[in-house]
């Protein structure tokens, strides 16, 4: 039997790249072009940076529990809460370090 937290755990540390692509179909469907402007990337960085902190910090602190009850109580489902904590991991320090170049060169976060 796998371990739910550790399903739970990779599903969240998926969402926020699921809603970067989201953003980005809706805004070429809205607008027609085919292009990536350098707005929009940013546009979508600050919308749901917020959002990709929370989530991302939430996927980890669950990867985290689920790796130590998987040893504790021999369960199936490591490679699930290795794959979560990584990614969340991974993307809560682009996230970080990406808002913070976005404040040392001076782009409003309005």
């Amino acid at each position: 039997m796998k371990s739910k937290l550790a399903i739970t755990s990779f599903i969240l540390s998926l969402l926020p790249i699921i809603f970067l692509l989201t953003f980005f179909i809706i805004r070429v469907l809205s607008f027609g072009e085919v292009y990536l402007n350098l707005l929009w990337i940013v546009d979508g960085l600050i919308f749901f940076s917020f959002f990709w902190i929370v989530i991302s910090f939430l996927s980890f602190v669950l990867g985290i529990i689920a790796l130590f009850y998987i040893r504790k109580n021999n369960l199936g489902g490591k490679k699930f809460a290795v794959a979560g904590t990584v990614i969340s991991a991974t993307i809560f320090l682009i996230v970080i370090v990406l808002l913070i170049s976005f404040v040392a060169r001076g782009i409003p976060f309005a």
